[in-house]
């Protein structure tokens, strides 16, 4: 039976894959393994022709900004880098890796869209009631300042300066122009039918 650690791995296969495309990126550029490591040093990136002919054979592993500083360096898309069209597994066994690993992706993916769903459902609800709060706010104000006067207002420490004018963040978190829900209504009407005070401030 066939050993299963001479099965090259997908990651494997992938680093292999990613050395041909340099490889073949750089020889259509014109370029030695020596000359493409002075382009990359003169992009910040320290990389050694020995390192790079180990790349070339996979048999070095590439970071995300390696990856990014290559594609640069050979006028070619990150993508074109890495891609696997050449990846031709020996059994079964790789295919079937390969698709779990898709599956596993797949997975991780569609829960991050789930999870995103109820962050922007729990982002509106939120903006909702900051709407609902600001109105009332502002409208609560504005019947208490008619009934009391600024003055009084001013010997409680306040002022009659709706909240867009106190914190510009409610008008940059959208608590303006919208309308107050029922509860606000009915609180809005019962302060204007009560009576004013016998005195007013002018």
């Amino acid at each position: 039976m066939e050993n299963i650690r001479s099965r090259p791995s997908i990651s494997e296969l992938a680093e292999q894959a990613f050395g041909r495309n340099v490889r073949s990126n750089r020889v259509a550029a014109g370029l030695t393994q020596a000359e493409l490591a002075e382009r990359l040093t003169s992009l910040g990136l320290q990389m050694r022709q020995s390192m790079i002919a180990k790349l070339e054979r996979g048999a070095r592993p590439t970071s995300v900004g390696e990856i990014s500083v290559l594609s640069t360096a050979l006028a070619v898309p990150a993508a074109t880098l890495l891609s696997t069209d050449e990846m031709i597994p020996s059994d079964v066994t790789v295919l079937l890796e390969m698709r779990r690993s898709a599956v596993q992706v797949a997975n991780a993916l569609e829960d991050l869209i789930e999870q995103s769903r109820h962050i922007s459902e729990g982002i509106d609800i939120k903006r909702a009631l900051l709407v609902s709060s600001v109105s009332l706010y502002d409208k609560t104000l504005a019947i208490v300042s008619e009934n009391r006067g600024v003055d009084w207002l001013a010997s409680q420490g306040m002022d009659n300066t709706p909240l867009a004018g106190q914190d510009p963040r409610f008008v940059a978190l959208g608590a303006y122009g919208e309308n107050p829900g029922p509860e606000d209504e009915y609180v809005l009407a019962h302060l204007k039918t009560s009576p004013r005070p016998v005195s007013k401030t002018k």
